[in-house]
């Protein structure tokens, strides 16, 4: 799969502020790109159905497009071939040109040979970009809103994106179901002591209470017995005193 790469500066196709879904941006990316002759071997009988090519080259195309709007200059730098500029937002990524025209991470997994192309090169991604946060989005309820370094370590596989632990903190906070379960429980105001635990120069165990039960059933030899029972709690309290 190639892309038409215009080195300069290129307008904007998308609004993205206006969509608040990340797949229904890729969905409307997969019907756009089905006028272009090149893609018409993922068309599909059924317009109304995006086959899973279709939407892979559609989101492959928005994130060229949210590099171009978020590296403009660091693009077209790498395109002919020359180096960014250290004080560059990505330099520390050591940046390359790869497959579908993207920026990548070099990386330090270049020797993993069973490792994925994209967990050896990220891509790099700006978190403030409009649709690098709906992808974030899209990632906290498709993991069942997981807390925020788990987050990270699932979207470093395949991205690198600039200040990622913030956006990710953003959208946990702004999350209503994970307020909710972060919520503080409401902690009831305890009741007075009695006045037999607040007399002063009583000996222990002076107020204490018996519970009877009963009556139970028992063998005794070939015979059977009543038996009742009776539960002191001073003696229960200076039971666990002793055994600890």
């Amino acid at each position: 799969m190639a892309f038409a790469v215009n080195t300069m500066q290129p307008e904007k196709i998308f609004d993205f502020d206006r969509y608040s879904s990340f797949n229904k941006l890729v969905r409307i990316t997969a019907y756009l790109l089905r006028i272009l002759p090149e893609h018409a071997s993922y068309r599909t009988p059924d317009r109304n159905i995006c086959t899973p090519d279709e939407l892979r080259v559609a989101e492959a195309k928005l994130q060229f497009l949210m590099q171009s709007e978020s590296f403009p200059v660091e693009q077209k730098l790498l395109f002919d071939g020359k180096q960014i500029k250290k004080k560059s937002r990505i330099a520390p990524f050591s940046p390359f040109i790869g497959p579908n025209a993207l920026i990548r991470s070099t990386g330090r997994l270049k020797r993993l040979v069973e490792a994925d192309y994209d967990l050896k090169h990220p891509i790099i991604l700006d978190s403030r970009h409009p649709a690098v946060k709906l992808f974030l989005l899209k990632a906290h309820l498709e993991n069942h809103h997981e807390g925020v370094e788990f987050l990270r370590a699932f979207i470093q596989r395949r991205f690198a994106i600039i200040r990622l632990r913030p956006a990710l903190r953003s959208i946990k906070h702004n999350c209503i179901l994970c307020r909710k379960r972060s919520a503080d429980t409401v902690k009831p105001v305890m009741a007075d002591l009695p006045v037999e635990r607040l007399s002063y120069g009583n000996p222990p165990f002076s107020n204490s209470e018996i519970d009877y039960f009963g009556p139970f059933y028992v063998a005794v030899k070939r015979s059977t017995e009543k038996r009742w029972g009776f539960l002191s709690r001073a003696l229960q309290l200076e039971h666990s005193i002793l055994k600890s």
